[in-house]
């Protein structure tokens, strides 16, 4: 038997600043503060041929906007979660594993608008179903399936707002979606490759919809479908040197009762995406480097307006000493900024410092 806890705290403070009345309909500076804490805990023991797994994940979340220029509070919103999930992983004799696992999920939410004196409270009961298997062909062919019934709740940002540039919308129901894919992994020697199709039907897709003024506010889809292939390939060239390359390609169809978005590819949503990269390893020490390419994006459900492409080259290196890992990674080398979002650039070159120490 094997029994985990583990604990968090978090806070993030982003301000969001239009001086420039470049979004919206003025001068804007506003403060979001998120906070958060939880405990997730854990529970796997064996019996027999299965290998059964208990999670439960409870935590609070808490957000608060504030506007800068007035000197006002704008929103105060707490979200309370908890989930329950049930797993089990079933050898059935030595060629054959199958997989299932059941999650519930409850939340409840909560918001106060300091300008209207106005409060919403909403609660969310539901669960998640997933099932799946894998049978060993031979020592180089597996073949896999899943099929499963996913739920995506909707985030803070999403029901009540984020930055500046993001309006909530406290109305969003959890996304529900009937997924199912099937593939292969293929080993020889150094050589690892795994290719597999995948179909979701998605009903009330939590998609974004950017207005003239250039604000966002996330919106329920009626029904969509997503049908795509994945692949990646992965080879150990030398003891110190590895070479990885992915693709994925999707086709994605709006079925909203909208005319203008009938039968339309999905917005904000990369249709074609690329990648390689090679890592080189020494000792203790790991470095990366990777470039991405992703294109077909669509800013709008009637596809009026399309994304250019994104192309990124990052960089990772990581060290290994004892009880201690040392990361340092750098995104977007070449400082690019690109519009994944009508208006929005992203961030351009990044760096991030990580230490982690194992007691």
């Amino acid at each position: 038997v094997d029994i985990a806890h583990r604990g968090f705290a978090t806070e993030v403070s982003d301000l969001f600043t239009d001086s420039d009345s470049t979004i919206g309909l003025g001068e804007d500076k506003t403060e979001t503060e998120l906070r958060g804490i939880g405990l997730y805990n854990t529970a796997r023991w064996q019996w027999g041929q299965h290998e059964m797994s208990l999670g439960l994940e409870l935590r609070q979340d808490d957000l608060d906007q504030h506007d800068q220029l007035e000197k006002r509070k704008l929103t105060s919103a707490q979200r309370h979660t908890a989930v329950l999930a049930i797993a089990d992983n079933w050898e059935v004799g030595d060629q054959l594993l199958l997989s299932g696992a059941v999650r519930h999920y409850l939340q409840n939410d909560s918001i106060e608008f300091s300008l209207s004196d106005e409060a919403e409270n909403d609660r969310i009961s539901a669960s998640s179903l997933q099932l799946g298997g894998q049978w060993q062909v031979s020592r180089s062919l597996s073949l896999k399936s899943n099929a499963g019934l996913l739920l995506r709740l909707p985030t803070l940002s999403e029901k009540f707002g984020a930055r500046g540039l993001l309006a909530g919308n406290p109305e969003l129901l959890e996304e529900q979606a009937l997924s199912a894919d099937m593939g292969m992994i293929i080993r020889h020697r150094n050589l690892r490759a795994t290719a597999s199709v995948f179909h979701r039907q998605v009903d009330d897709g939590i998609v974004t919809i950017y207005d003239s003024r250039g604000i966002g506010k996330p919106q329920n889809i009626g029904r969509s479908t997503t049908t795509g292939l994945e692949s990646e390939l992965h080879w150990q060239a030398l003891t110190w040197l590895a070479i990885n390359a992915n693709a994925t390609l999707l086709d994605s169809e709006n079925h909203s009762d909208i005319r203008s978005s009938r039968n339309k590819k999905l917005p904000g949503l990369y249709h074609q995406s690329f990648g390689a990269g090679l890592t080189l390893s020494k000792g203790h020490s790991l470095f990366k480097l990777n470039y991405a390419i992703h294109d077909e994006l669509f800013y709008d459900p009637a596809n009026a307006v399309q994304a250019d492409k994104k192309q990124q080259i990052s960089t990772e290196f990581s060290h290994y000493w004892q009880h201690f890992i040392f990361n340092l990674s750098a995104r977007n080398l070449l400082d690019e900024n690109f519009l994944d979002a009508n208006r929005f650039p992203t961030p351009g070159r990044s760096v991030i410092a990580t230490l982690t120490i194992t007691l």
